[in-house]
C-alpha cells in the first residue's frame, strides 16, 4: 500500500457505509419501518415511548416530582446500590425487546445497546457484567441478550465486559411466566460467581434488558456481594411499572 493511501481510508469507509445503508437501510427496532441511521426507533415509535425522568434512587421505579426513594425501598432496601433505566417498559420499547429477545434478532442489540452508553458512563464501574443465561437456555436461544446489550453499551473505551464472572447454576422458569411473589423463590440461589471469576473489591454494573420486580437483579447482586464485590448497580433498557 502506498504511503499516501491512508488519506483515502476515511473516504472509502464512508463510501462503504453509504453502500451498506443503501442495501440494508436502518430499521426501527420496534416496528421495522425505516428510520435514521443513528436512531433505534422511527419517529412514530419515538413519540409513543415513555422516558424515565425521575425515579427511586435505589430501585429505579419512576416517581413523580423530586421523591428520592420509594416506600418499598425505604422499608426493605435491595441488595444492589442503585438501578436505572432510560424507559418505562411498554409500547414500542416492549415491542423492541420482545423482537430482540424472543424473535431471534440479535442484530437489534447494536441500536438498543447504544441507548445505554450515556447511562453506563455515569460513575464508571470496574466491571460490566450481564445477567447470565443457563447453558441450556443459551443453547436454545443462541445468544444472551443481556451480554449483547452490555457489549454495545460499553462503547469503544468503556469498562471491561465480563461474561464469565457470574453464572446461572439452575435452569429456572422464565420470570415472565410467574407472578411477582413467585419470582424471588424461582431465582433464589440460582446464581454464583464462577470459579474462574474474582469479584473481590469490584464496583460492578449488572446489565439486563428489563427490571420488573427486581428478583433476578437481587439474586445476582447477593451472589456478587457474597463473593466480595464492593458494590453492585443495575442498568436495564426498561423498567416495568406495577
Amino acid at each position: 500500500m502506498s504511503p499516501g493511501s491512508h488519506r483515502w481510508r476515511p473516504l472509502l469507509r464512508a463510501f462503504g457505509q453509504a453502500w451498506l445503508s443503501l442495501l440494508w437501510p436502518p430499521r426501527c427496532t420496534a416496528c421495522d419501518q425505516p428510520c435514521n441511521e443513528e436512531d433505534a426507533f422511527c419517529e412514530a415509535c419515538s413519540s409513543a415511548m415513555e422516558p424515565i425522568r425521575t425515579a427511586c434512587l435505589r430501585c429505579g421505579l419512576p416517581l413523580p416530582g423530586n421523591a428520592a426513594c420509594c416506600l418499598e425501598c425505604l422499608r426493605r432496601p435491595p441488595a444492589y446500590a442503585s438501578a436505572r433505566a432510560p424507559f418505562v417498559f411498554g409500547g414500542p420499547v416492549a415491542d423492541a425487546i420482545r423482537r430482540f429477545k424472543w424473535h431471534g434478532l440479535p442484530e437489534l442489540a447494536r441500536p438498543l445497546g447504544r441507548l445505554l452508553v450515556a447511562h453506563l458512563a455515569q460513575g464508571l464501574p470496574d466491571r460490566v457484567v450481564p445477567v447470565p443465561l443457563h447453558p441450556r437456555r443459551l443453547r436454545a436461544r443462541e445468544f444472551n441478550q443481556a451480554a449483547l446489550l452490555a457489549l454495545f453499551a460499553r462503547g469503544a473505551r468503556g469498562p471491561p465486559v465480563d461474561v464469565q464472572l457470574l453464572e446461572r447454576i439452575r435452569d429456572t422458569l422464565p420470570q415472565s411466566q410467574l407472578p411477582g411473589p413467585a419470582r424471588q423463590a424461582n431465582v433464589r440461589g440460582a446464581f454464583r460467581v464462577s470459579q474462574r471469576g474474582d469479584a473481590r473489591g469490584l464496583r460492578i454494573l449488572l446489565v439486563d434488558d428489563v427490571l420488573t420486580t427486581g428478583a433476578t437483579a437481587e439474586a445476582c447482586a447477593r451472589a456478587l456481594l457474597e463473593a466480595g464485590a464492593r458494590e453492585v448497580a443495575i442498568l436495564t433498557l426498561a423498567r416495568a411499572v406495577p
